[in-house]
């Protein structure tokens, strides 16, 4: 790995870093030194998009840039947005806070989602000491900053570079600057797929230490991030028991998870002994589940829902030209009991398929079964495309990997 992108590791680490903590600051009540740090996020994040300014990455650099104007040109009006994340960092902001939300006040705002991100945005709006409908946006974008330029370094042509632009433009369109968490989730999902490989291949202290930084960072943004992670973790543990059953580093791996869930673990704790429910959870009964389970209209109507949308359709079509390939590459395979791959990105593109099979059985029958009040297919028309923005964008980052990538290995030096 040359000078610069080591530069643009050790700069997305820092980042990370210090954005945990800031949340850490918050969990403690330890408010002297808010300012400081968030002065030190936003120097670090600047000094990245500009550092990086240069004919390799001038992409990502014009697009952070144009993003950072057009954020501070627009006021937050999603629905979600509003009533969730940034309406718990108002209340982390005027309470001085980060416990606000567990008294529970107005439900609808998801009381029991983590808030992680709200206290960046919250810190951000100390630093202009007033709050308003822009500038805690900011926090989704310099979180989404580090995944960003974490994955652009496994892209080694012009042509995935710009492909890699037109994927986070055309499947979150604008959900990275408008306070939604989706798109920070499918960013961090993908890059913990890369983690995860790379740990498990050879030992590496700054990876470990990154690592951490992401796995944590990822647990904390979502609910659906445990499941994506619970999901990842048990089909690498899969691979390891067909390919490498004596891996060293998995011990490395368990350790490195145990310790990145301690505060996702915090969290429930508290949302547990508040009393706080999960949406998720909220609408499960037996007899709903009974009346549901042979409901074939409705298992196509969600089917359709989740699938025909755009950012699905391409990606899906980026699968099969892989499959296409693979069949010609490991034709001869096909009739053993299992495909010997001899390429670390085919490697990657059929765990993260995996995952992504299992994280869309999971959401089709969370659909399935949850008894919200709203009409389902209503609910999914209007929000369908966010829920599978991890597949769609984390296979068409694979698949360009797979696709224009001439080297068979996958390096981290």
């Amino acid at each position: 790995m040359n000078v610069d992108n080591k530069k643009i590791l050790k700069n997305i680490f820092f980042i990370n870093l210090f954005i945990l903590i800031n949340y850490i600051f918050y969990i403690l009540n330890f408010s002297l030194f808010f300012k400081l740090n968030t002065l030190i996020i936003f120097f670090l994040f600047s000094y990245l998009i500009f550092f990086n300014l240069n004919k390799d990455n001038i992409f990502l650099g014009i697009f952070f840039i144009l993003f950072s104007i057009i954020l501070l040109g627009s006021a937050t009006q999603d629905h979600d947005a509003r009533s969730i994340w940034l309406f718990h960092a108002k209340r982390i902001f005027f309470d001085n806070n980060i416990y606000s939300q567990l008294d529970n006040y107005a439900d609808f705002s998801q009381n029991d989602y983590n808030p992680f991100v709200a206290s960046l945005s919250a810190s951000i709006v100390h630093l202009i000491k007033g709050w308003n409908e822009v500038f805690p946006k900011f926090a989704n974008l310099i979180l989404a900053s580090c995944p960003i330029f974490f994955l652009q370094l496994f892209l080694k042509n012009k042509l995935q570079k710009i492909l890699f632009v037109f994927f986070i433009l055309f499947i979150f369109e604008k959900r990275l600057i408008n306070g939604e968490m989706d798109a920070l989730l499918s960013l961090y999902y993908t890059s913990i797929v890369i983690l995860f490989f790379l740990l498990l291949r050879e030992k590496n202290f700054f990876i470990f230490g990154l690592s951490i930084l992401f796995f944590t960072t990822f647990l904390l943004i979502k609910s659906e991030s445990f499941f994506l992670f619970l999901f990842t973790f048990f089909i690498y543990t899969i691979f390891l028991f067909f390919y490498n059953k004596n891996n060293k580093n998995f011990f490395n791996l368990l350790m490195i998870i145990l310790f990145s869930f301690i505060p996702f673990l915090h969290w429930k704790y508290l949302v547990f002994k508040n009393n706080i429910s999960n949406w998720y959870l909220q609408g499960f009964n037996l007899l709903h589940i009974k009346s549901k389970i042979f409901d074939f209209k409705e298992y196509l109507n969600i089917f359709s829902e989740l699938v025909l949308v755009k950012s699905m359709f391409i990606a899906l079509i980026l699968f099969f030209i892989v499959m296409y390939n693979f069949f010609l590459k490991y034709n001869k395979f096909f009739n053993s009991k299992i495909i010997i791959f001899n390429n670390d990105f085919d490697k990657l593109f059929f765990i993260n398929s995996l995952v992504c099979f299992l994280y869309f059985i999971f959401l089709f029958f969370i659909f399935l079964f949850s008894n919200i009040d709203l009409n389902i297919n209503e609910f999914l028309e209007a929000g369908s495309f966010r829920y599978t923005n991890p597949i769609s964008f984390s296979l068409c980052y694979f698949s360009t990997l797979v696709l224009f990538n001439r080297e068979k290995k996958l390096y981290f030096k």
